[in-house]
């Protein structure tokens, strides 16, 4: 538990926010929104790309920018 929090704050840290969405934007991620069904998100590596894909009907008050 101790190194999560110590990975974590080192990422709050570097990125200067507690903000996952600003810390993807940092981090050069691909961030996808689809209409995911049974799940509300995963995470793809794929020809040396982090892609993420969260499920498109979250509520937007979950997700910054458009829906």
């Amino acid at each position: 538990m101790r190194d999560i929090r110590s990975k974590v704050d080192k990422l709050v840290r570097h990125y200067k926010t507690r903000d996952p969405f600003e810390m993807i934007k940092g981090m050069n991620v691909i961030l996808i929104r689809y209409p995911l069904v049974g799940v509300r998100g995963f995470y793809q590596y794929f020809k040396r790309n982090n892609i993420i894909y969260i499920r498109r009907a979250m509520p937007s008050s979950w997700i910054p920018g458009p829906a």
